[in-house]
């Protein structure tokens, strides 16, 4: 693409100001998307090595032990095989994000078992807090020293299954199997704090081991809703999260500043409105749009920068910094458009269906004029932002 050859003829102010009465009543409405927040993610698409990489924004990743195996057969890419009688499991280093998890919570993972007897821990605490898996062929949720949930599940030898475990704030488990909900238990209190380390595949070095296949362990802060779980099982390889997260580097201006890439808001596939990114600490006065993709990620050299957006790159409607009125050249301006309300064509131009689409992953950043370098490098650029469509 060709970003260069984008010449607005108009000015136009940040889409809050042309639609002020859409955007009041949107932003004063109730929020009609999940507040969840991913806390960590375990694909278990490692190849080699022992490490056990958590994906999620806090980076809380582990180191596989004895009798594991590597790039099996999975649901969502690869996955590991956990052996019982060789002790297999992960180990995960105590994190507050997940020592502070004592109610409102969800779990999700894809597995196989070898076998139906007695206590199979996916993910588990070792003293205290949370662990879930199986309890012969039904479904587990354990706030240690506190309560077993049992859901009864027929859980049988060999099958691929997707389940989630979702513990509210009323300390109500919700328990479901193939994308549908299959039953609830009451509980009487919030687990215990977490006062050790984490595993994947059992609950200790040496108890409750899993014999079988895992893959894709999500853990989220908030309950995900039975709608979102459907998405999670109908579309593997998907993970939620309400909170955008930032990424790639940012273009120094040609007044010595950095622009940032922020947001406001959640995106949500329902809504028209409410989700406005923002591109700060950018010139003054000066058009600007943002590109997005739903290709993934990329750093690719770009104008004398960094592209962050995987091709195919598309473009949104433009838009103006404001800031300090002109001739005086600083980096008041702000970049701001709201992705709910393009998405949903409130704002003009031509966007991607995907962006309505409940669970599409997509990366965006701005791009805008910037007058002080000489062509074809005018150009200022933030980094990346990715956020999930929300429900």
């Amino acid at each position: 693409m060709d970003i260069d050859s984008v010449r607005p003829h108009t000015t136009l102010p940040p889409p809050m100001q042309i639609f002020p009465t859409l955007a009041a009543v949107i932003l004063g409405a109730a929020p009609l998307f999940s507040q969840v927040d991913l806390v960590a993610r375990y694909r278990m698409d490692e190849v080699s090595g022992t490490a056990l990489v958590d994906e999620g924004p806090n980076g809380i990743s582990g180191t596989y032990v004895s009798g594991y195996t590597l790039g099996q057969g999975g649901v969502s890419g690869t996955a590991v095989g956990f052996s019982e009688i060789a002790i297999g499991h992960g180990d995960i280093a105590s994190h507050p994000a997940l020592t502070s998890m004592t109610s409102n919570t969800s779990y999700s993972a894809w597995f196989t078992t070898n076998s139906t007897v007695g206590y199979r821990r996916i993910f588990a605490s070792q003293d205290g807090g949370i662990g879930v898996g199986l309890f012969y062929s039904n479904l587990l949720f354990t706030t240690r020293g506190v309560q077993d949930y049992v859901q009864a599940a027929s859980i049988q030898v060999g099958p691929w299954y997707h389940a989630a475990w979702v513990f509210d704030a009323t300390l109500l488990c919700s328990f479901y199997l193939n994308g549908q909900f299959i039953g609830s238990v009451q509980g009487a209190g919030p687990a215990l704090a977490p006062t050790s380390v984490f595993h994947v595949a059992s609950r200790s070095a040496s108890t409750e081991l899993w014999d079988g296949l895992i893959d894709d362990i999500q853990i989220y802060q908030g309950t995900l809703s039975a709608a979102e779980i459907s998405l999670l099982f109908n579309n593997p390889g998907l993970a939620f999260n309400s909170k955008p997260t930032t990424y790639c580097t940012a273009k120094t201006n040609s007044l010595g500043c950095t622009p940032q890439i922020a947001w406001q808001g959640a995106p949500n596939a329902g809504v028209p409105g409410g989700f406005t990114v923002l591109g700060t600490n950018v010139r003054n006065q000066k058009a600007g749009l943002l590109l997005y993709g739903v290709s993934g990620r990329a750093s690719t050299v770009f104008q004398g920068g960094v592209l962050c957006i995987a091709p195919p790159v598309k473009r949104t409607v433009p838009v103006t910094s404001g800031g300090t009125p002109l001739p005086i050249s600083d980096c008041s301006g702000v970049y701001a458009l709201d992705m709910n309300a393009f998405g949903h064509g409130v704002l003009g131009g031509t966007p991607l269906g995907q962006l309505t689409l409940a669970g599409q992953v997509v990366d965006a950043q701005f791009w805008g004029r910037d007058p002080g370098f000489p062509a074809p490098f005018n150009s200022t650029l933030t980094d990346g932002l990715e956020w999930t469509v929300g429900l």
